[in-house]
């Protein structure tokens, strides 16, 4: 029995217009009625998407970057674009030759004088780490870093330019770092 009175009020046709009525809510101070939002805009959706979007990109940017070969050759190269920054604004302002000189599992900073090079009398021979392999390309050839003449195989102008150089932080033919000019890597 009360199933059959909840069909007969449901198609009256005044439950028919109290269910177009119950989405709209009457204001307080008019007689204005406005719809209850019921779910999302488009707008909102959309921004939303956009900030999804714009997060992972920025995730995928930063992935590659965080190899642990990266991570571990970083400090390295970032030292040796900070020596060569160092010497080029020497060569500028006193306006000579200057070089690194690289021998073994050191390099060195060198100035050029009296038709020779020397080593800088406040500058001793810096060590590199045994597990940073490095490689150095001097106009696109391998250079091998043995012993040889005191002659620096990076070579910084009077007006603070470099020799076309290369130097490689890992192994392989994909170095995990390169640098080749310290200012890019600023």
């Amino acid at each position: 029995m009360q199933s059959f009175l909840a069909a007969k009020v449901c198609n009256s046709p005044q439950t028919k217009m109290a269910d177009v009525l119950v989405p709209y809510i009457k204001m307080a101070k008019g007689t204005e009625t406005f719809p209850v939002q019921r779910g999302f805009t488009l707008l909102e959706l959309m921004v939303v998407i956009a900030l999804v979007a714009l997060v992972s990109t920025s995730i995928m940017l930063t992935l590659p970057e965080a190899t642990p070969d990266k991570q571990r050759f970083g400090s390295q190269k970032a030292q040796f674009a900070a020596v060569l920054r160092k010497l080029s604004q020497r060569a500028i302002v006193e306006q000579r030759w200057y070089g690194l000189y690289f021998v073994g599992n050191t390099y060195q900073a060198l100035r050029y004088s009296a038709d020779t090079w020397i080593a800088l009398p406040q500058s001793q021979p810096s060590s590199l780490p045994q597990d940073v392999p490095l490689s150095l390309l001097i106009d696109k050839l391998i250079v091998k870093i043995e012993h040889s003449l005191l002659s620096p195989q990076i070579r910084i102008s009077p007006t603070g330019l470099f020799n076309d150089f290369e130097l490689r932080f890992g192994d392989g033919d994909e170095p995990a770092l390169i640098l080749t000019d310290p200012y890019a890597s600023i």
